[in-house]
């Protein structure tokens, strides 16, 4: 009884402490975080179809969010997707095709670009578990009957096969396959292949490769950046750096490993970038200065991609038939490290980046002028709880359009 009167203010102390830090955290877990999107200037019409997509930090945990303007006068607990148990880079149309075509989504992967949909038609690319085949599954919107298609690799080799980039064009289907070859103590090359599906006949057009081990050298690494698939154009674009040796080697354990040498002086690490024009079988140079950007995109004959320079951001298009590069926008306030976002559609570029740990920045620009027809920004409200805001940080992942 002495020992607990002696010692008693100590634990007076620690239980109260205890009991105030799960009061603290209880009260964070179950505090309402809310998200605004507000218009500042332009055409809300312009970016109704546009969802952006982050992650919020707390103190305790993370969560997804998902912000759509949908209905400017609608609040911001209706504006705003937290903690719902799906992945950010579930897209949005993947999660209307789960609730209208369940039976045939079971399965499927959650990326939302081996999806293509028209009126009439669902067409899902993959590739099957043992990497023989290129696997087409074509779902009939109106009386829900699905068809499966097959095509063997009979030419592909290597290990690792898999669907990088798929496009549909004018009942076309184009697929840019990847497959890694291992050349034992020659490196390792990833070697790009297009096949091209006629969706009307259910037909194999083309099989061809387009990048091999003989297009790099053994410590090349080659990356495929974004295509564009049109009528007239089909352009694909990869970055290139050099990467030190692969050396295997057994270990004081018995075990084989492969790793790549730090200490090889002879491999610079140079970033590049080309174009692959498949209509007319040509190689197109990049300029290093281009390179040098991020984000890059290809459309039409433009490259477009983001320039930073001293303490100002620069977006820039680079004409691929005149070799000439041009300033469409300048962005306004700093670089938080964060990176920027870059989609473009329908002559619009949209950019989105984090002004503060609180606020996304919104702005669309017409690339045939360079004006601004809008810009907004996304907010922590001022209805969450202050005590949590203090201490939290959103940053935006991804772009999407819904439709």
């Amino acid at each position: 009884m002495k020992h607990i009167k002696k010692y008693w203010g100590l634990w007076v102390i620690i239980i109260t402490s205890t009991i105030a830090i799960v009061i603290y955290y209880v009260h964070m877990e179950t505090s309402k975080i809310n998200l605004e999107w507000k218009t500042v200037s332009g055409e809300e019409k312009i970016v109704e179809d546009l969802s952006i997509k982050g992650h919020l930090f707390t103190p305790y945990q993370e969560d997804y969010f998902s912000s759509t303007p949908n209905n400017f006068e609608r609040s911001s607990q209706e504006n705003v997707l937290l903690s719902n148990g799906l992945s950010i880079y579930q897209h949005e149309r993947l999660n209307r095709f789960i609730d209208e075509y369940q039976s045939f989504m079971r399965g499927k992967s959650m990326d939302d670009s081996l999806y293509h949909e028209t009126d009439e038609k669902i067409i899902y690319t993959s590739v099957d578990d043992e990497e023989e085949n290129l696997l087409i599954e074509l779902l009939d919107k109106q009386t829900k009957e699905v068809y499966k298609f097959e095509y063997p690799f009979e030419n592909i080799e290597g290990s690792y096969i898999s669907v990088n980039s798929t496009e549909y064009v004018e009942d076309e289907l184009y697929i840019i396959i990847s497959s890694l070859d291992i050349n034992g103590e020659a490196g390792e090359n990833y070697e790009y292949y297009l096949y091209t599906i006629d969706m009307k006949n259910n037909q194999l057009v083309e099989e061809r490769k387009i990048i091999g081990k003989e297009d790099q050298e053994k410590t090349d690494i080659i990356q495929l950046i974004d295509d564009t698939f049109t009528e007239n154009q089909k352009v694909v674009m990869f970055e290139k750096y050099n990467s030190p040796e692969l050396i295997s080697y057994t270990n004081e354990n018995g075990e084989y490993v492969s790793e790549r040498s730090m200490d090889d002086s002879d491999v610079e690490d140079v970033r590049q970038l080309f174009l692959l024009d498949l209509i007319n079988n040509e190689k197109i140079e990049i300029p290093n200065t281009i390179a040098l950007g991020s984000n890059h995109i290809i459309r039409n004959q433009f490259v477009y991609y983001l320039r930073e320079e001293a303490e100002a951001r620069y977006i820039e298009q680079y004409n691929i038939n005149k070799q000439e590069i041009d300033t469409i926008a300048t962005l306004n306030g700093e670089d938080t490290g964060y990176g920027t976002l870059l989609q473009e559609k329908n002559g619009y570029m949209y950019i989105a980046n984090l002004n503060s740990n609180l606020e996304i920045n919104l702005e669309v620009i017409n690339i045939e002028n360079g004006d601004s027809s809008y810009k907004g920004y996304i907010v922590v409200s001022e209805l969450s709880e202050q005590l949590l805001k203090e201490q939290i940080q959103i940053m935006p992942q991804e772009l999407e359009f819904r439709y």
